[in-house]
């Protein structure tokens, strides 16, 4: 048995392996006739390189607001080269997703996920919704920690961004004091968020 770690490890000493590939997807158009709807792309990547098991992992996000046109979200595309190498006993790779986020106020933020391009449908019809409401204030601030992150990712502090957590913290703290003495904590907590963002906002002034 003393041998065993020594026989899986020779394959990998006399040389190298590795591929990289082209990578293509998109989301597909959405129908949002609902009011107050804001749609975010997310561009998620990951990369990472050095020795195997220990080499340090890199992860970044892209957040950007898009348009809600005439009641549409259009297609968001991404395309990139993801690789992976092992040349022993160093490895790395890099790997891309993409989603659209759709916020509306009092409900459970929806993420449309990427498809692959053999996945394309042959019409471009724009897909359905679905809503699911938000029941309690803890389950509003995560759909909107969905989209703002829960880190304050500098990523994602573009002015759009900023604003729509100052907007949105303040309304439930709103709402947090019109549902009795008891949610005093609460809604002090959630004040404290959006000064967080408010003070974001005037360093960028």
């Amino acid at each position: 048995m003393r041998y065993g770690p020594i026989l899986i490890l020779l394959p990998f000493l006399s040389g190298c392996f590795g591929y990289v590939y082209p990578s293509v997807c998109r989301t597909p158009p959405l129908s949002v006739p609902e009011e107050n709807v804001r749609a975010f792309r997310v561009v998620s990547e990951m990369e990472a390189s050095g020795p195997i098991m220990t080499g340090p992992i890199m992860f970044a996000d892209d957040v950007v607001e898009i348009p809600v046109v005439s009641a549409r979200v259009e297609s968001q595309k991404e395309s990139y080269f993801a690789y992976y190498y092992l040349l022993f006993p160093f490895t790395g790779d890099r790997e891309k997703s993409m989603s659209v986020l759709l916020y509306r106020p009092g409900f459970q933020t929806v993420e449309i996920p990427e498809q692959p391009w053999w996945q394309f449908p042959e019409r471009g019809e724009p897909e359905k919704v679905w809503w699911v409401e938000a029941m309690t204030l803890e389950d509003q601030e995560e759909a909107l920690k969905k989209v703002v992150g829960h880190d304050l990712s500098p990523k994602r502090r573009n002015r759009k961004m900023l604003e729509l957590a100052l907007q949105e913290y303040t309304r439930l703290a709103k709402m947090a004091c019109c549902k009795g003495p008891g949610m005093a904590e609460q809604r002090t907590r959630l004040l404290a968020e959006a000064e967080k963002y408010a003070a974001l906002l005037r360093e960028k002034d």
